[in-house]
């Protein structure tokens, strides 16, 4: 594995870790996080009906999914480029506290994936031909 190979693994793995233990704590604790939502978006969401709760857990799901997705490798950089639009908004909404702080790493690691040279958008698989 070449430098870079590893610094992108360690990089989609800790990123695909982070969203899946967050999704975690959102099914299971859906009300510590609805205080997080940014005020935009709690105002969209009262013009379509959608409690915060429901949202929550949407949410949950999205990054569960990008989590697995990330830990496999699969779809990389489109899924890295899905994270940065999921942070961004909820890191704008949180400055300046610790959160917007940590929020920030988090967008670096997924610009990093984003913009990273791999050889395919399935990051994972890479068949030969022979």
């Amino acid at each position: 594995m070449k430098p870079n190979d590893t610094a992108v693994f360690i990089i989609r793995i800790g990123l695909g870790i982070f969203f899946l233990l967050f999704s975690i704590s959102k099914f299971t604790q859906p009300l510590n996080w609805a205080g997080y939502i940014p005020d935009f978006i709690s105002g969209l969401l009262a013009g379509i009906a959608l409690k915060q709760i429901v949202f929550v857990m949407l949410l949950g799901l999205v990054e569960a999914v990008l989590g697995v997705l990330l830990v496999f490798g699969v779809y990389t950089k489109i899924i890295a480029g899905i994270a940065v639009a999921l942070i961004l908004p909820i890191m704008i909404s949180q400055i300046p506290n610790e959160i917007a702080i940590r929020d920030f790493g988090l967008f670096c690691m997924a610009i990093a994936l984003l913009f990273a040279e791999t050889s395919s958008l399935f990051s994972c698989a890479r068949l030969k031909r022979t």
